[in-house]
């Protein structure tokens, strides 16, 4: 049983990307599963079986918001949880929007079509006939001209090739500024000192008599630290 139990388990792990549905035994379970992100749609059956002397219809079902009853539209309704409800006042209702009968949904709509099929023109048409709309028209967000696209491009490429540049080239440029920022002065006089230094000694080493080459004599003072005894 158990590994009859690990074996199904490991089934519904590998059917899970194909799966955007799933049943359950409860109204309960059907609105907690409908609020967490992490489970598929929750659908509610009654489970009947159709016979002859039914006497009623069992009210545990699952309401679906599709305009048209396809296999396509249902499939795609089960993919969102906004379109699949318990009741029929729960769920999205269709309205007319346009002169011509367009409707859409008071839930999410999303118009699709190919470039110049009229999509610009048909969210125009609506922002004229619903009054209080919010219309974000197309490009108003990113509009510029086409100058200042230009610029704005080309300062980008100028900018990435430079960092490029200066992280290539960051040890040759270490090595550059090394010898780019030595100061001719300071080592002339850095030279002329250690000459100087160089001579002098060479002056008080002819000097030393025999007493002087003794390492008695020439050791340097050895430094005395503090001596004094803690009170």
């Amino acid at each position: 049983m158990a590994s009859s139990q690990e074996d199904i388990s490991e089934a519904l792990e590998k059917l899970q990307p194909y799966i955007c549905a799933g049943e359950v035994d409860s109204a309960k379970k059907f609105v907690r599963s409908n609020k967490d992100d992490t489970k598929p749609t929750p659908v509610l059956f009654s489970d009947s079986r159709m016979k002859d002397d039914l006497p009623r219809l069992p009210n545990r079902q699952t309401f679906i918001d599709c305009g048209e009853v396809t296999l396509g539209a249902l499939k795609a309704c089960l993919r969102d949880k906004a379109k699949v409800a318990l009741s029929e006042s729960n769920g999205n209702n269709l309205w007319q929007v346009l002169e011509n009968g367009q409707k859409i949904s008071t839930g999410l709509n999303v118009l699709i079509g190919a470039r110049s099929s009229g999509k610009t023109h048909t969210l125009n048409e609506i922002s004229a006939n619903v009054e209080h709309t919010k219309y974000i028209r197309q490009f108003s967000l990113v509009q510029q001209s086409e100058a200042e696209y230009e610029r704005d491009f080309t300062s980008e490429v100028e900018r990435r090739r430079s960092a490029f540049v200066d992280d290539y080239l960051a040890g040759l440029k270490r090595i550059l500024d090394d010898v780019m920022n030595v100061d001719l002065d300071a080592r002339e006089r850095e030279v002329d000192e250690y000459i100087e230094t160089l001579l002098k000694s060479a002056e008080e080493t002819d000097r030393q008599d025999a007493f002087s080459k003794a390492t008695l004599f020439d050791e340097v003072k050895f430094p005395v630290g503090n001596n004094k005894t803690l009170p």
